[in-house]
C-alpha cells in the first residue's frame, strides 16, 4: 500500500468513528525494504519466505495492487506522518545523511492531529529516521518523534542498525529526557515489546500506533530461532537472499505476536493498516517484477 493510501484510511476510519460515535484505534505497521515480489498475496516473486500472518490479514482485509510508494524510506515515512509529498516537505532523499534533510518541526502531523481533534495519543515504536540532523540545536533528532506529536517512542532514529542483536535504542516521553542505551533484544521483537506494552496501557481509549520495523532491511542476518524455519543457513556469510527470507519470516512472526496480543476487545475495534516503505532491495529481488528498491517504475501490471 503507498503511503497516500495509508494516510487516506487512516482519516477515514476516524472520520467514520465520528459519525458512529465510536472510538476506532489504527495500528500502522511499517515494513523496511519489504517489496511485492516478497510479500504473499501477490504475483511477482518466487520462492517467497512464509509470512502466514500477513497472508491471514490479507484474507480479512482489502489488499491493494495498484499502489505507489517512494523508492526511498525517508520520503514515505515523512509522507505518512505529515500527509505531504516529499517535494513539498523537502524530505525527497534519506534524512541524516550529507545534504539531506528531514521533517522540520514546523510541518503537520497525524500525532498532532489527532490529538488536537480527538485527544487521541499516539505512539511511535522502532525505526524512525525522517529527522534532520541538527536542524534546531533546541531540539536534536532524538526528541523529534515527541515534537511531532507521539506521546511515546522507543526505537531507533537511524537508516541501518549495524547488528539487530546489538542497537542504540533511544526510549522517550514527553518532559522527560530522552534515554539512550545499547538494547541486546532482537530489533524486531523490540519493537512488538515496546508497542504492545503501551497499547495495554491505553486501556479501552482509541489510539494510534505505529510500528516501524528495520526488518528485512540489511544487514542481512539469521535472525533468533525460534522466529524462523531457515536452520540450515549458517549464522554468517553466503548468498543474502536466503537471510533475507528468515528476516521476513521472523518479522511475520512478530506481527502475529502484536496482532494476537490486542485484548479481543481491542481487537474488534482496531484497524490494522500494513505497507513497505519502498520495495526490495535489487541484490535479494525475485523475478516477476521490473522494478526495486531506488527504481520508480510501476509495475503495474506485475502487481494484477
Amino acid at each position: 500500500m503507498s503511503p497516500r493510501c495509508a494516510l487516506v484510511l487512516l482519516i477515514s476510519a476516524l472520520a467514520f468513528a465520528n459519525l458512529r460515535g465510536a472510538d476506532v484505534n489504527v495500528l500502522l505497521i511499517i515494513a523496511d525494504d519489504l517489496g511485492v515480489d516478497a510479500a504473499p498475496g501477490y504475483s511477482p516473486g518466487t520462492n517467497k519466505p512464509p509470512m502466514p500472518n500477513l497472508a491471514l490479514l490479507q484474507s480479512k482485509g482489502v489488499t491493494f495492487r495498484n499502489v505507489w510508494a517512494n523508492p526511498l524510506c525517508s520520503p514515505t515515512r515523512a509522507t505518512l506522518l505529515t500527509g505531504r509529498y516529499g517535494f513539498r516537505t523537502g524530505v525527497q532523499y534519506v534524512s541524516l545523511d550529507r545534504n539531506a534533510i528531514g521533517v522540520r518541526i514546523g510541518e503537520p502531523s497525524i500525532p498532532r492531529a489527532l490529538m488536537a481533534k480527538r485527544g487521541i495519543p499516539s505512539g511511535a515504536f522502532g525505526k524512525w529516521h525522517v529527522a534532520q540532523l541538527g536542524e534546531n540545536p533546541a531540539t536534536p533528532p532524538v526528541n523529534h518523534p515527541i515534537v511531532m506529536g507521539f506521546a511515546k517512542y522507543a526505537g531507533n532514529l537511524s537508516s541501518t542498525l549495524a547488528s539487530y542483536g546489538t542497537w542504540t535504542k533511544v526510549v522517550n516521553d514527553p518532559g522527560l529526557t530522552a534515554v539512550t542505551t545499547t538494547s541486546k533484544t532482537y530489533a524486531t521483537s523490540d519493537a512488538v515489546d515496546e508497542a504492545l506494552d503501551w497499547i495495554r496501557q491505553q486501556g479501552p481509549s482509541p489510539w494510534f500506533a505505529w510500528v516501524a520495523f528495520n526488518a528485512p532491511h540489511d544487514p542481512f542476518h539469521k535472525p533468533p530461532a525460534p522466529l524462523h524455519h531457515y536452520d540450515d543457513l549458517p549464522a554468517n556469510g553466503g548468498p543474502p537472499r536466503g537471510y533475507y527470507e528468515a528476516m521476513c519470516e521472523a518479522l511475520d512472526t512478530e506481527l502475529g505476536r502484536l496482532v494476537n496480543g490486542l485484548p479481543a476487545a481491542v481487537k474488534a475495534k482496531t484497524m490494522i493498516i500494513f505497507i513497505g516503505d519502498n520495495g526490495t532491495p535489487g541484490e535479494v529481488k525475485r523475478g516477476g517484477f521490473r522494478g526495486a528498491k531506488f527504481d520508480v517504475y510501476e509495475g503495474v501490471s506485475a502487481c494484477r
